[in-house]
């Protein structure tokens, strides 16, 4: 068995609301009025009301101000991967070790972890985090570290499978699952559709979850009790992600709702085909976007309101790749009761499809 005993998150202390990234991409894009008007629409219409980043160039009114961009309107010579993956480094460790250091009580010290997980899709580097982790938080240097890396935004999923996996053959294993990501370090400069949309989209966050193999505590948990993956092969070209000279590169098609909306159905059904009269109570969907919770919303026949903590992370801190469907499952723990149901979805690269069902215990 595989319980989660609790989820902490932490975002960079840049806070940037959607007008302020609009008008960062209107100074540094070559835009005619009418594609200004359409970015400003799209970014309004993606259901964020801001989101943070690493990067406090985002944030000021002057170019001359930058330190991560240089200092003029077409951002030349534009930030090369290399120095992209230095100001990774710079900033991931910090954050994962906010999140990280909230995580640990009375009942789980750092010294009881047995595994760590570390789950990026935004940068690397070796020795990387998980050595970092280990060293920084005092985590038993004979930990099993494992990275899950470049998997997108359902990457915390394998991570939890791996966790669950670990925990049934060990019931004393205490599993310490880091996601981190920095999404606003690949801006791109370009205007096709794709970028625009990346964009618009993405920011920064690290969510950490303890996944142990008893239940520790008296408080609900959430015992991981089935998963179920699928690849959407027609949507192979419609996301991915690619490593470019200036940044990695994001391939977001308009039409991933539509595939998302077919695949769901048949995903779902698979995954609780074990299972008889079993009632999901709540739904944790990664936002990956608007249109992409309305999708699910469609394909699953349920209302906006049981996707309200989507739409509320969403809202508050725009698409974080692998951690965001981990800051949903966090903030349904203080509303989860004894002997409920919270079933998870995820997509990436592939088309992916990861689908999670969770019992509260």
């Amino acid at each position: 068995m595989a319980y989660i005993y609790t989820i902490k998150t932490a975002v960079p202390k840049y806070e940037l609301c959607q007008s302020q990234a609009a008008t960062f991409m209107h100074k540094h894009l070559t835009l005619t009025d009418r594609e200004k008007e359409k970015l400003s629409h799209l970014f309004q219409a993606t259901g964020i009301k801001k989101r943070y980043t690493v990067l406090s160039d985002y944030t000021k009114n002057e170019i001359e101000d930058y330190t991560f961009f240089p200092k003029n309107k077409a951002l030349e010579p534009f930030p090369s991967t290399q120095r992209r993956m230095l100001e990774y480094q710079k900033h991931a460790l910090p954050l994962s070790v906010q999140a990280s250091s909230a995580i640990f009580d009375e009942n789980i010290g750092v010294q009881n972890v047995t595994h760590v997980i570390t789950v990026s899709c935004t940068g690397l580097y070796a020795p990387g985090l998980d050595v970092e982790l280990v060293q920084q938080l005092g985590i038993p240097k004979n930990a099993q570290r494992t990275a899950v890396q470049y998997m997108g935004c359902y990457a915390a999923f394998n991570a939890l499978k791996l966790a669950y996996h670990i925990c049934n053959s060990d019931k004393n294993a205490v599993v310490l699952i880091v996601c981190t990501e920095l999404c606003s370090l690949h801006f791109q400069n370009r205007t096709d559709a794709d970028f625009m949309l990346a964009n618009a989209l993405f920011g920064d966050g690290s969510a950490v979850v303890v996944v142990t193999g008893k239940k520790i505590t008296e408080k609900p948990a959430l015992k991981i009790k089935e998963f179920y993956a699928d690849i959407y092969s027609e949507g192979k070209s419609d996301m991915a992600w690619y490593i470019g000279d200036t940044g990695f590169e994001m391939v977001l098609s308009h039409y991933i709702p539509k595939l998302v909306e077919k695949g769901v159905p048949v995903l779902i059904e698979k995954l609780l085909s074990r299972f008889e009269n079993i009632h999901i109570n709540h739904y944790a969907t990664h936002p990956g976007g608007k249109r992409i919770l309305q999708a699910v919303e469609k394909a699953l026949k349920i209302d906006v309101e049981q996707h309200k903590n989507s739409y509320d992370i969403l809202a508050e801190y725009g698409n974080m790749s692998s951690a965001t469907v981990l800051f949903v499952l966090a903030s349904l723990l203080d509303e989860i009761q004894k002997g409920e149901h919270v079933l998870s979805i995820a997509f990436g690269p592939g088309l992916t499809l990861e689908s999670m069902l969770f019992e509260v215990v």
